[in-house]
C-alpha cells in the first residue's frame, strides 16, 4: 500500500468546475456542499475560489470572465492556465449531476481529513512525553476538538451567508 496517497478524484473535482462553467446557477447548491478546501487539486482549489468571488460579488460567471478573474488574482498559472479551464469547460455536457460530482469530491475530503485526524493522533502518541494514559486521551480528544472547530467555523459561514443576504434583499 503507497502510504503517500492520499484519497481524491480529480475527474469529479473537473466535472464540479465544469457543470459551473455551464450553468453558473449551480453554484449555490454547490456552495451548500463544498468550500474551496474539500478541492484536493491546487489548480481546481484556486478556479473555484474565483467562482466563488465572482459569485459573491454577483458577477457572470463563464470559462473567459473566470479566466479574468485568475488572471486578476495573479494566479491564472496556478489554475492550470487558459487550455486547462477550457478542457474541463468542456469536461460534461450537463449540469444534472452536479450534486453526485460534488458528493465525490466531499468523500474524498473527509476521507483525507480522517487520515489527518489519525496522523494527529498518531504523532501525539509518539512525540508526546505524558504519561500513557494522558497520551491516549489527548489522542482521543483530538477529533472532537477539530469537529467543534469547524462546526463554530460552518456556523459562522452560515450567519455570515444569511447577514449578508439580508442586507442585499433591503
Amino acid at each position: 500500500m503507497n502510504t503517500d496517497y492520499l484519497p481524491f478524484n480529480k475527474e469529479a473535482e473537473e466535472c464540479v468546475i465544469a457543470s459551473i462553467l455551464i450553468n453558473p446557477s449551480c453554484i449555490v447548491d454547490i456552495m451548500e456542499v463544498l468550500s474551496e478546501e474539500d478541492f484536493y487539486q491546487y489548480c481546481n482549489r484556486i478556479i473555484y475560489r474565483a467562482i466563488v468571488e465572482l459569485d459573491s460579488t454577483r458577477q457572470p460567471i463563464d470559462p473567459m470572465l473566470v479566466v479574468q478573474k485568475l488572471t486578476a488574482m495573479d494566479a491564472l498559472a496556478d489554475a492550470g492556465g487558459i487550455g486547462y479551464i477550457m478542457d474541463i469547460a468542456h469536461n460534461v455536457s450537463s449540469s444534472r449531476n452536479v450534486l453526485a460530482y460534488a458528493k465525490f469530491v466531499k468523500d474524498k475530503s473527509r476521507e483525507r481529513e480522517m487520515l489527518n485526524i489519525a496522523q494527529a493522533m498518531k504523532d501525539e502518541i509518539i512525540t508526546s512525553e505524558y504519561d500513557t494514559d494522558t497520551k491516549i486521551n489527548n489522542a482521543l480528544a483530538l477529533p472532537l476538538a477539530i469537529e467543534h472547530g469547524e462546526k463554530q467555523e460552518r456556523e459562522t459561514v452560515s450567519f455570515l451567508k444569511e447577514a449578508l443576504k439580508d442586507l442585499t434583499d433591503r
